[in-house]
């Protein structure tokens, strides 16, 4: 019964993570005030900090993860991301700023990639899916 408490404690805390990182803020103490303002106990919040920590101390960038190309073409750049393996389209958040377009889905580092030159963002079309490659297509006009 402890191992089952245990193991379901440890999901638990992974989700308070995830909650946390992806919809508030990486900040401790934003986390921390929320995760007390819906009644998380304070043991479920230090070990999600504590895995937490680990993560940010781990070497990510030997790991699978996002592959991305970017080609300048006349009046647009082309970026292709290239979903990692499990993550599914609904899970991805594509943000797009003039000069750089950033990717989030949870268990991954962000993408941040920058762009040759400025775009104009809010000119641009929403980014398509491609089943056949798993990538997103944007075409962004410069």
């Amino acid at each position: 019964a402890y191992q089952q408490a245990d193991s379901n404690f440890q999901k638990l805390s992974a989700e308070a993570l995830k909650c946390c990182y992806k919809f508030v803020a990486r900040d401790r103490s934003v986390c921390e005030g929320l995760a007390a303002k819906v009644g998380w106990p304070k043991e479920l919040l230090e070990s999600a900090f504590s895995l937490f920590d680990q993560l940010k101390e781990a070497d990510v960038s030997h790991l699978p993860g996002w592959n991305y190309s970017v080609e300048k073409e006349q009046k647009f750049i082309s970026v292709s991301i290239v979903l990692p393996e499990g993550v599914e389209p609904t899970a991805v958040n594509i943000d797009l700023a003039p000069e750089k377009v950033c990717v989030v889905t949870c268990g991954y580092p962000d993408l941040v990639i920058d762009l040759p030159v400025p775009v104009q963002a809010a000119e641009a079309e929403p980014a398509k899916y491609k089943r056949s490659g798993r990538k997103f297509v944007l075409r962004l006009p410069t």
